[in-house]
């Protein structure tokens, strides 16, 4: 695990981001060959931490496992923090009069990875996913940037932006939600969404979110038997995720 404090070229915003490497990324048999990469966003505010860090979701040992089986594709995973605080709550957006967070994590963050790390191209070889407030991040970020992932997972998220900043309601803002660039999406896009049966609003987010994507990206929704917005449900989930982004997107190439 690497721990960097990063300032975007273009946003000036500073932020923390983590980045795992798989054990086969320092294996000499792979020393000149490019990874598949997930950008992984957490619950909560994500400020000052990223929980996909910390393995609360088990995400490590499923890939390490999986990856030693051939099961699982070997994924280097870049995970920063969302918020610059706990109180600016921008949901990985740009809105009027606050940080440029939307372009740090969708433009300054990804070209410091693909120029710092060995990892594939933008498409088949990235994914991004999120839980919660992650999960809209995972997909207000993937629709801005239709062609930049190949795969895309929102966890008991939602599409519709939260926050109690005023930027909330600007028109530019609002036609960045997620519900509004879903019917215009042009990208070829696989979307896996996740919602535990116990939770009948994440249901009904994924329920009613899923069908606005067009062709040719194509969705699923995975109900997870009693799973809850919690996260220990959201853990359990983590063998699906793992077998959707390995399916989806490319195993490591030689650069």
């Amino acid at each position: 695990m690497l721990q960097t404090t990063l300032t975007g070229a273009k946003s000036g915003v500073t932020m923390k981001v983590w980045v795992w490497t798989p054990p086969q990324y320092n294996d000499p048999a792979y020393a000149h060959s490019d990874f598949p990469v997930l950008f992984l966003y957490p619950g909560g505010d994500g400020a000052t931490y990223n929980n996909w860090t910390d393995r609360s979701y088990g995400a490590q040992d499923v890939v390490s496992e999986g990856a030693k089986n051939g099961t699982v594709l070997p994924f280097v995973f870049v995970m920063p923090e969302m918020q610059v605080s706990k109180n600016v709550d921008t949901e990985c957006t740009d809105l009027p009069g606050e940080p440029a967070v939307g372009t740090f994590l969708d433009t300054d963050l990804p070209t410091v990875v693909q120029h710092d790390f060995r990892v594939m191209p933008q498409g088949k070889g990235w994914g991004v996913a999120g839980a919660s407030s992650g999960g809209y991040c995972a997909a207000a970020i993937a629709l801005r940037h239709p062609g930049q992932y190949g795969a895309v997972v929102s966890i008991a998220g939602y599409f519709s932006m939260e926050t109690t900043l005023p930027g909330r309601k600007d028109p530019a803002v609002e036609a960045l939600y997620p519900t509004a660039l879903a019917p215009h999406y042009t990208g070829d896009t696989a979307w896996l969404f996740v919602a535990g049966t116990d939770s009948s609003l994440d249901v009904k987010e994924a329920k009613a979110f899923a069908p606005l994507l067009p062709p040719p990206s194509t969705t699923q929704i995975y109900l997870q038997p009693g799973g809850q917005h919690l996260t220990t449900s959201f853990k359990a989930a983590m063998p699906q995720v793992f077998a959707f982004f390995s399916q989806r997107l490319a195993a490591p190439q030689k650069s």
